[in-house]
């Protein structure tokens, strides 16, 4: 059993299961991921140990059926590994969310590419990456211009995939790619691409946060790939994308909050033991004012979250709270994070304290998987419906 799988039947026989859970996630960060974590965030790639601590102990399994290997867990519980997780290492929690993207995917294709590559993914042997934005369409994932064209028994892709998390460590990537022009959502498959097929080549792209996990380019040039790699059936891809987005979005929003906690329980901490004129900070109503302004909305952005996993968990419809929850969410985070930077001053803008790197790593939630105003969109379509709600 791994220690995962421990914490959730730990859990389950407790009164309050979330709480024991989260207890439990909170002690494995603070004695598996919290030492050289600071020391990690500034490296250009993930420790292979990191990697492989992370599929001992289960959490590459999240999201996989029980019947292929994969730990049973909900979606709040979900939450809760991610949240926990990203207040020591938020590069750790955006593998997790990648594999858990494979975890779901895998179950489409053929038995003998799912044989072949499965036992790699659970020990963290093989990276995954996910390759759908181009240079021209990262909010339309309907205007993806990459083709795969289907000969025979096999399909060439041809196409540019950009800022892709992981692109220059994965070994696969789940890409999308349009085998019909002329229909459009529908006209959308899913690949599951070997990343050392003849024809791919890759480009780094040098970011400001989120170093250890990276973006990348990734150029694909009549690679040929065989239909066995087709991801469940042609025209299908783009149904199970926003399927998987409704989920990823309030997972990033979560991490997102986990780093805006631990820059909350750091300033609490230095608002208590530091001074000025003789006086605690905590005593001054400039500071203890803010902070506690920063943990109500901090408690608001997680409730929105954890409402939106509860109903995806009920298997209700929860188009509209994913983008209310990843929206005001991460962009709650990173704003906190800031203002909490500069009431605690010139300490926090030095890398003495994390508040600088969780700042930077927390921005990219505001772009990954749904900017700002895309989510906007979706929340007041979802009010108007589609005819009277807003173009883009």
């Amino acid at each position: 059993m791994t220690y995962l799988e421990a914490c959730v039947e730990k859990a389950k026989s407790s009164k309050d299961v979330y709480a024991t859970l989260r207890d439990a996630l909170r002690d494995y960060a603070s004695k598996h991921l919290a030492q050289g974590s600071k020391e990690r965030s500034r490296l250009t790639y993930l420790k292979r140990e990191i990697v492989e601590g992370l599929a001992r102990d289960g959490f590459l399994r999240i999201g996989l059926k029980p019947e292929l290997g994969g730990i049973c867990i909900d979606h709040v519980s979900m939450g809760l590994v991610f949240e926990e997780i990203s207040k020591v290492d938020f590069s750790a929690s955006i593998l997790i969310l990648n594999h858990i993207l494979i975890n779901e995917m895998i179950r489409h294709v053929e038995d003998c590419i799912r044989k072949e590559w499965l036992p790699r993914f659970l020990t963290g042997q093989s990276l995954v990456c996910f390759a759908n934005t181009e240079p021209d369409c990262g909010s339309d994932a309907t205007a993806i211009r990459t083709r795969a064209e289907r000969k025979g028994a096999f399909y060439i892709i041809t196409g540019e995939k950009t800022s892709i998390s992981l692109g220059m460590q994965a070994h696969v990537a789940v890409l999308t790619a349009k085998t019909d022009l002329k229909a459009g959502p529908k006209g959308i498959t899913l690949f599951m691409v070997p990343l050392d097929l003849h024809g791919i080549s890759r480009e780094v792209i040098e970011d400001m946060g989120n170093l250890p996990i990276g973006r990348a380019s990734i150029y694909f040039d009549g690679v040929k790939v065989p239909d066995k790699y087709r991801i469940g059936q042609e025209g299908e891809g783009f149904k199970n994308v926003m399927h998987m987005f409704n989920l990823s979005r309030v997972l990033v929003a979560l991490s997102a909050i986990g780093m805006a906690e631990a820059c909350l329980e750091d300033a609490i901490q230095c608002a208590k033991g530091k001074t000025l004129f003789g006086k605690p900070l905590a005593k001054y109503e400039t500071v203890s004012f803010k902070i506690a302004e920063v943990k109500t909305l901090l408690t608001a952005s997680r409730l929105l979250c954890f409402h939106a996993l509860t109903l995806r968990d009920r298997a209700e419809p929860h188009h509209e709270e994913a983008a209310m929850a990843k929206w005001f969410a991460s962009t709650q985070a990173v704003s906190v994070i800031h203002e909490l930077l500069a009431v605690l001053g010139f300490e926090a803008y030095t890398d003495a304290m994390r508040l600088e790197e969780r700042l930077r790593d927390a921005i990219s939630t505001l772009i990954g998987d749904g900017t700002e105003e895309i989510m906007k969109l979706i929340i007041a379509r979802e009010i108007f419906g589609r005819e009277m709600g807003p173009e883009l």
